[in-house]
């Protein structure tokens, strides 16, 4: 063989190796999702992942009931705090051993405790705010002025059959609570709601409840409420149709916090690179990312994060320290709970 022949034989054997390589197919990973904001989603959190990782990432964006019931076909899922304790409780998630989580040490010990029990990790904070019209509200400051007729006669509240609804009943008790000691003393919903519920009859015959976010702005624009109380993270949404509003985070309200979980599914084909995309999304970059009004609102849960990026936590981020509505226990007294919600509201 002569050295021509061999230079030819050695670059096309080159050649092919790189051919080869360049159509390797990358690792599919798949995550399941909320169906909000799917396009900065993808942008912000799922492709640079893929690309840190080499992965094919595949997003799963549905409406939460779709998404549980086809929770099989993906590694890891993002969940609802209650949908993460039911999902829990049926045996369908992944035992976390949380050693091999190198951010976990930067959650708070409320929200360790919370990701121990549940096997799923909160990445990010949710917590309610009083939302309300200038022009027919003179201000909110606190909590009791939610009740006060004084001060405001057409309230919306957040419906015991949405994720928030629970968080409302909390509310009612903590201001149970207060109106009897002038103070903010506790934060737990006694004798399994009993005063939240009386409570929550004195908020009067002119208030409303909603099950979602555009049924609420709906509400806003045709004048039905003067107040709501509302999610954090679902402010902006309203402010773009009703931009004459305000909002405050009253002083009980950021005590009461509702938390995003991301799970690993039992059945996950990619238990590795799972692990990796549950620390990647409590890591302090990400989490400063996606905190920006511009990007997903999503107020961090990392304690070394900036959370002055993200508009609905209190400057001193005390929403860091709130308490977490126990489901367990929720879930043990919704059915009864919805049957004094009808009697009230319905």
């Amino acid at each position: 063989m002569n050295r021509r022949l061999k230079l030819l034989l050695t670059i096309t054997a080159l050649m092919m190796m790189l051919l080869i390589t360049g159509c390797r197919s990358q690792k599919e990973f798949s995550v399941s999702t909320f169906n909000t904001n799917e396009k900065q989603m993808t942008k912000d959190v799922l492709d640079p992942f893929g690309k840190a990782n080499d992965l094919n990432v595949k997003g799963q964006f549905a409406g939460d009931s779709s998404r549980i019931k086809k929770s099989g076909s993906s590694d890891v899922i993002e969940l609802s705090q209650n949908d993460a304790v039911t999902l829990n409780n049926a045996g369908k998630l992944r035992k976390l051993d949380f050693k091999r989580l190198k951010n976990f040490s930067h959650l708070s010990s409320e929200q360790q405790k919370l990701a121990k029990k549940t096997n799923s990790l909160p990445y990010s904070i949710d917590t309610l705010v009083l939302l309300y019209d200038p022009k027919k509200v003179n201000g909110m400051d606190f909590t009791s002025q939610l009740w006060d007729k004084g001060w405001v006669n057409n309230p919306a509240i957040p419906d015991i059959s949405t994720t928030f609804g629970p968080a409302m009943v909390q509310i009612a008790s903590i201001y149970s609570q207060y109106r009897s000691t002038s103070s903010f003393v506790g934060t737990g919903i006694g004798l399994h709601g009993k005063y939240a519920f009386e409570a929550l009859k004195d908020l009067g015959p002119g208030t409303k409840t909603y099950k979602t976010i555009p049924e609420l702005n709906q509400m806003f624009k045709k004048g039905q409420v003067d107040v709501a109380v509302v999610n954090g993270s679902a402010v902006s949404k309203i402010l773009v149709d009703n931009p004459n509003l305000k909002y405050v985070n009253p002083n009980a309200f950021d005590r009461v916090a509702n938390y995003k979980m991301v799970s690993i599914l039992k059945d996950s084909k990619n238990v590795d690179e799972s692990y990796k995309y549950l620390d990647y999304r409590i890591s302090k970059n990400v989490q400063e990312k996606v905190a920006a009004k511009d990007s997903l609102n999503e107020a961090p849960v990392n304690q070394q994060a900036d959370v002055k990026n993200n508009r609905y936590l209190t400057d001193k981020g005390t929403s860091r320290n709130a308490v977490t509505v126990d489901f367990e226990q929720v879930n043990q007294d919704l059915p009864q709970w919805k049957r004094e919600w009808h009697d009230i509201f319905e």
